[in-house]
């Protein structure tokens, strides 16, 4: 990892603890996030997170309770009666397992915020931003669906048998824009030393451009091993929800109508999820490698000698993965083969 020198804090980095602050705050509230930034670091805050805990047993408490106390009946393969007892488990306590693994790295979160606010005294002209429009218009579609369900709901049953997933869903959404609007802000910082190099041409400020693109790699890294965990249990929840609904929507042995509407439903949701996940990783892996590509460019042109080295030096550098815990990685060729398994399992 490339070094830095220390430096005061400077309004550079105000900046960058506001805009830290400001895309935090909600997952705070929402008891997903039990940090805070004070005095430009990032830190444990007790009573965020007691509020968290506190959420995440309450949510865990009331649909597990549910579960083994309710007589569901279902008119399912053997299999998709354990698959919907697996899910609604895992469902349920997902929140308070992703507050388990903020917790647990913590030390590498920091690293990673605090790599993000070096870069900031390193580069000028950046102006880091986090947009809600696309989470709020998502998760406000939940509630909608959570609310509309209380009318159209042919019985009570029918109606906590939504409910016990919408609920913990919407904070699996919270986890992940929580995910997506970090690697935004981080492919902002990869996007402005790709412009410094291809559009303003500051070629002889290469060598700070490199110790950018290095520490941010390394920054990548850090939340890959925060996030992965929680990138696991979101997606094999998402893939096992969309398996579950698909067989629910097209099965001959479905009859039930408003069965079939709820599954086309779930299907929307949990697929917005995963392609929402996807492109936040997949577009921040590229505008990391765009950078590459740009020094490339400029070493076959010739333009400069210091450039033709840096391309030696970045051919044999690490590059950024996103990947739930080694496991798979989040990009496209992933979704096009867990869509396909499942089209063969259910044939």
């Amino acid at each position: 990892m490339c070094k830095v020198n220390s430096i005061e804090m400077s309004a550079w980095t105000a900046r960058v603890s506001e805009c830290f602050e400001y895309y935090q705050r909600p997952f705070r509230y929402l008891g997903l996030f039990p940090f805070i930034e004070s005095n430009g670091t990032t830190k444990i805050s007790r009573l965020a997170l007691v509020w968290s805990i506190f959420i995440g047993l309450t949510v865990s408490t009331f649909a597990l309770t549910y579960l083994f106390l309710s007589q569901r009946e279902k008119d399912l393969p053997k299999i998709l009666i354990i698959i919907d007892k697996i899910l609604s488990i895992t469902t349920a306590t997902s929140h308070i397992l992703f507050v388990t693994f903020l917790v647990t790295y913590r030390q590498t979160l920091v690293s990673a915020f605090q790599i993000l606010r070096r870069l900031e005294r390193k580069l000028s002209g950046l102006n880091p931003h986090a947009s809600f429009t696309y989470p709020a218009l998502s998760m406000s579609a939940l509630i909608l669906i959570l609310i509309l369900s209380l009318f159209v709901s042919p019985n009570k049953n029918r109606l906590m048998d939504d409910a016990i997933f919408l609920i913990p869903t919407f904070f699996i959404y919270g986890t992940a824009y929580l995910y997506t609007r970090t690697l935004i802000l981080v492919k902002h910082f990869f996007t402005h030393i790709t412009n410094s190099l291809y559009i303003k041409k500051d070629v002889n400020n290469l060598d700070i451009l490199l110790d950018c693109n290095d520490l941010l790699i390394n920054c990548c890294d850090d939340l890959n091993k925060c996030f992965g965990p929680s990138l696991l249990s979101i997606m094999t929840t998402s893939f096992c929800m969309l398996t579950f609904n698909f067989y629910m929507l097209f099965s001959s042995k479905i009859v039930d109508l408003y069965a079939k509407l709820v599954a086309a439903v779930w299907i929307i949701i949990y697929t917005n999820l995963v392609l929402h996940v996807v492109w936040a990783s997949n577009s921040t892996v590229k505008e990391a490698d765009s950078f590459k590509n740009t020094i490339n460019r400029f070493a076959f042109e010739g333009n400069n000698e210091q450039i033709k080295k840096a391309m030696i030096l970045l051919s044999s550098d690490k590059t950024v993965i996103f990947s739930a815990c080694d496991l798979f990685d989040m990009d496209f060729k992933m979704v096009c083969s867990v869509s396909t398994f499942k089209y063969y399992a259910y044939i």
